[in-house]
């Protein structure tokens, strides 16, 4: 059991367990954090809030290492990766024997890239600096919506677990930590400028998606609609957005406030990408030649989409029910593998590069074999002239974005006893 450490004089610990629990005020983060850094602490601080997010903040001395969690940890994490340039291979540096107990699977990977030189120091210090940015941020949020809540269901936790280091490997070098006063002093600011411009609920990784598209086309020039459409597909979040375009998060949110309030785009959820340990930095996931399902007699859906995270969102409720899965990441292969594979069902993405999905579907009902086969479209544009367009090209249904599991399901069940039977 970890050895209780001196805490900070506001705090009440309990030596015999070493760490210990307390439930805050949700005020002021950096007011629950600053006694931790004059005191020198070593070890992690996670915060939790009611809405079951968490951030766990990891120090050395008073000196902080690495910020963990959020609600899009992730995203992040991938998007800093290419922002930077570093491609990795998270399974060739954990190698076979996997330590199941790693704090920080980020920060292990840092500290493997630095000691095989998979980057530069300089590198790894920019993709720290920006991922504590937005993490500090979000945090800084979460505390202030904590604050405004009049309920007291709505707390603040904070676990304090003295010695618990990211990595059990090492650590990186001191001019790698993170300057989290001047962090402090810009999340501030952010924050500050955030509220001024009426976005005190509106969090950062929320995707905003078109919903009234003849509205939106109506208000903005040509060349500004065909730019919209291809960024505001619903699977994009504003940080994701910014970082394409080049512009600051609130640089973006400002652009698109006047369609918000004008209902033609909407601001929806959506999930995080797929954990760290499976995914390289900047390529795309590869595509899947081979429907995955024990059963070699259940009905076959395929999915051509070129978003990882819906396919393995797709993937995992259709495996769960019993299906097959097939996964088609490049429009242009769809057909080989369709005519592969003979599947089912399809559900088919409308908005993709090189190929959109009508030109697919239309292509699909080309081919006599296919002329019964369900195509179900699946789109954030959910407009009537959509759902009229998907019709004329042979689409047998259509479904909105975000993915609603009882929806997929229902959709499947519905479909592929009409195809097995025909």
């Amino acid at each position: 059991m970890m050895q209780p450490v001196t805490h900070p004089s506001t705090v009440q610990s309990n030596p015999s367990a070493g760490a210990f629990a307390e439930r805050l005020s949700a005020e002021d983060f950096l007011g629950h954090l600053q006694p931790y850094l004059r005191d020198r602490f070593t070890g992690c601080l996670t915060f939790k809030f009611s809405n079951g997010s968490a951030w766990s903040v990891y120090l050395h001395l008073g000196r902080v290492l690495w910020i963990d969690g959020g609600l899009h940890p992730q995203r992040q994490w991938q998007r800093h990766l290419r922002q930077q340039g570093i491609q990795i291979k998270p399974k060739a540096l954990l190698g076979t024997r996997r330590d199941t107990k790693i704090p920080s699977l980020e920060y292990h990977l840092l500290v493997l890239m630095m000691l095989r030189q998979s980057a530069s120091l300089d590198q790894l210090k920019n993709l720290m600096l920006g991922i504590a940015r937005e993490r500090l941020f979000d945090l800084h949020q979460q505390f202030s919506l904590t604050a405004l809540q009049q309920s007291s269901d709505m707390a603040v936790t904070m676990q304090s677990q003295p010695s618990q280091r990211p990595s059990s490997t090492g650590m990186l070098p001191q001019e790698a930590m993170l300057p989290i006063a001047q962090l402090m002093q810009e999340t501030q600011m952010q924050w500050k400028q955030w509220v001024t411009s009426g976005l005190t609920h509106c969090l950062a990784e929320v995707a905003p998606q078109i919903v009234d598209a003849q509205s939106l086309g109506q208000k903005v020039t040509p060349s500004a609609y065909k730019q919209l459409i291809t960024l505001l597909n619903g699977q994009q979040t504003l940080r994701d957005i910014a970082c394409r375009t080049q512009k600051s998060t609130l640089q973006v949110v400002r652009l698109l406030l006047p369609y918000i309030r004008a209902k033609a785009i909407a601001l929806q959820p959506v999930p995080d990408a797929t954990s760290v340990a499976h995914c390289t930095a900047a390529s795309r996931p590869p595509q899947s030649t081979t429907p995955t399902q024990s059963a070699s007699d259940a009905p076959l859906v395929a999915c051509i989409e070129d978003n990882a995270v819906i396919q393995e969102q797709l993937k995992t409720l259709l495996q769960a029910a019993g299906y097959r899965f097939l996964a088609i990441t490049d429009p242009i292969q769809a057909m080989p593998q369709l005519l592969k594979h003979q599947p089912d069902l399809v559900f088919l993405d409308l908005v993709m590069p090189v190929a959109n999905g009508y030109e697919v579907c239309a292509q699909i009902r080309r081919i006599q074999g296919f002329a019964n086969l369900p195509v179900v479209m699946l789109t954030g544009q959910d407009g009537l002239v959509d759902r009229v367009r998907a019709k004329m090209v042979g689409a047998t249904g259509f479904l909105s974005k975000p993915i609603v599991k009882e929806k997929i399901l229902a959709a499947a069940a519905q479909y592929v006893t009409k195809a097995v039977a025909a």
